[in-house]
C-alpha cells in the first residue's frame, strides 16, 4: 500500500471512531482528496481532516463547501423521503427503505454519509400506484432500470430507485431466496403502519449480499465497506442470529474475512496475504467498482457458457425483458430488441464496449483461474466451479 493510501485508511478510520487520532505521513492531501471523491467518502473523511489541516489552507475551504453541500443534500433527501411516505399512509401502500435511508442515522451525523439515490422497496402491484405518488409530488419518472426498479428524479435533481423486488440483488440462489422475502418479514413503524424497517440482523446480512453483489462484479469501494463496519457496531445485532443468517448463505468465511480488513485497517492488526488482497482490490476499486475489472467479472461469468459472445450479442429473453418492458406483452420483438440493444451499445455504451473487447482479447483462462481463486479464498462460491 502506497504512502497516501496508509494516509487515506489512516483518516477512514478516524471518521468510523471518532475517538481515534489518525497518524499521518508525509500528507498530500489533494492526492487524499483524490482517493476519498473516488470512493465518495470525501464528507465522511472532513471531521478528521479539519484537525489535520490549517486554517486558511485551501484544501479545507474546498472540503468546508463540500461539507455544506452535503448537508443541503441530506436535508433536502430527508423532507423528500419524509413527503413520499406521508403520501405512501395516505394511499396505504407499504413502503420499506432500505441501505443508505436507514445507514445513514448510524453515522455521527447523517450527511457524512453520501446517498447517491434513496432506495425504496415496494409490492410490484403498488406500482402504478407508487408512480402516481412520485410523479404527485412533482418527480419525474426516469427510466425502468432491469425491469425490477422504476427511477425517479425529484425537482431538485435527487434520485429515487422503486424496486418492486430484490431477487436480483443475490449473488446466488439462496441469496437471490433471502433477498425475495424481504419485504414479507418486515415490520411496521409505531408512527406510521405503512412505512417498513428490517430486523437489524436481516437488513445487515442484505447489506454484505448487496456488498458482495457489487464486489463480484467490477468491484466495491470503501463506502460499502465502512457501512458494513458502522452498522456491525452500530446496531445491537444478535450475534447467534447473524450468524445463523450467514450461514445458511455459506457467507461465515466471507464475514470472517471482512472483519480481518475491518482489524487490519481501523485497529492496526497484522493480515495475511489474502485479507491483503481483498484490502488492495477494495481500495484500487473506487466506489462501485471500473469498467476493466466488470468485464472480466461478465466473462468469469459467462465462462461457463459454451459461447461467451454469443450469449452477450443475445442474452434470453428473461434477460431482455428485464431492460425491454414490452417483451413481457409482444414477446415477438424479442429479435428487434436484440437490434436496438446492439445499436444503443455502439452509439451510447462505446467506450464499455471496447473495454469489454479489449479484455475477452487479453483475458485467458488463467486470468479468470486467479480471479476466480481469489474469490473463492475470500470465502465465496459463486461459480460451479467452487463447489
Amino acid at each position: 500500500m502506497e504512502v497516501q493510501e496508509q494516509n487515506f485508511i489512516a483518516l477512514l478510520s478516524q471518521a468510523v471512531q471518532p475517538h481515534k487520532a489518525a497518524q499521518l505521513r508525509e500528507p498530500n492531501y489533494p492526492e487524499i482528496l483524490k482517493l476519498a471523491d473516488s470512493h465518495a467518502v470525501t464528507s465522511l473523511l472532513y471531521p478528521a481532516l479539519k484537525k489535520h489541516l490549517p486554517m486558511g489552507d485551501p484544501v479545507l475551504a474546498e472540503l468546508k463547501r463540500n461539507s455544506f453541500s452535503a448537508a443541503t443534500r441530506e436535508s433536502i433527501q430527508g423532507k423528500e423521503l419524509k413527503q413520499i411516505f406521508a403520501a405512501c399512509q395516505d394511499a396505504k401502500i407499504p413502503v420499506l427503505p432500505l441501505k443508505g435511508c436507514v445507514i445513514k442515522a448510524l453515522y455521527p451525523y447523517p450527511e457524512l454519509r453520501f446517498m447517491s439515490d434513496a432506495d425504496l422497496l415496494i409490492r410490484p402491484q403498488d406500482r402504478d400506484s407508487i408512480r402516481t405518488i412520485m410523479e404527485g409530488l412533482g418527480h419525474r419518472f426516469h427510466k425502468v432500470d432491469a425491469g425490477d426498479t422504476d427511477v425517479y428524479v425529484s425537482p431538485l435533481r435527487m434520485n429515487y430507485e422503486i424496486h418492486l423486488e430484490l431477487t436480483e440483488e443475490g449473488f446466488s440462489e439462496k441469496a437471490r431466496e433471502f433477498t425475495g422475502k424481504l419485504l414479507e418479514i418486515a415490520v411496521p413503524d409505531k408512527d406510521n403502519p405503512y412505512l417498513l424497517g428490517l430486523p437489524p440482523e436481516e437488513h445487515y446480512v442484505y447489506i454484505l449480499c448487496h456488498f458482495i453483489k457489487h464486489f463480484i462484479y467490477g468491484g466495491v469501494g470503501v463506502r460499502q465497506l465502512t457501512d458494513l463496519f458502522i452498522c456491525y457496531h452500530g446496531w445491537e445485532l444478535d450475534e447467534e442470529k447473524v450468524n445463523a443468517l450467514l450461514c445458511g448463505l455459506e457467507l461465515i468465511q466471507f464475514h470472517d474475512r471482512i472483519k480481518a480488513l475491518w482489524d487490519h485497517w481501523f485497529d492496526e492488526k497484522d493480515a495475511d496475504d489474502v485479507t491483503g488482497s481483498l484490502g488492495t482490490y477494495i481500495l484500487h476499486s473506487g466506489v462501485f467498482g471500473n469498467e476493466e475489472q466488470r468485464a472480466t467479472d461478465r466473462i468469469l461469468s459467462k465462462s461457463q457458457d459454451k459461447n461467451y459472445v454469443f450469449a452477450r450479442l443475445f442474452p434470453s429473453y428473461k434477460t431482455m425483458k428485464g431492460y425491454f418492458p414490452i417483451l413481457k406483452k409482444l414477446p415477438f420483438l424479442l429479435p428487434f430488441a436484440w437490434i436496438w440493444r446492439a445499436i444503443r451499445a455502439v452509439l451510447f455504451r462505446r467506450d464499455k464496449l471496447n473495454t469489454e473487447l479489449k479484455a475477452m482479447k487479453t483475458t485467458d483462462e488463467d486470468a479468470l483461474d486467479q480471479r476466480r481463486t481469489f474469490y473463492r479464498d475470500c470465502g465465496l462460491k459463486v461459480y460451479s466451479k467452487d463447489a
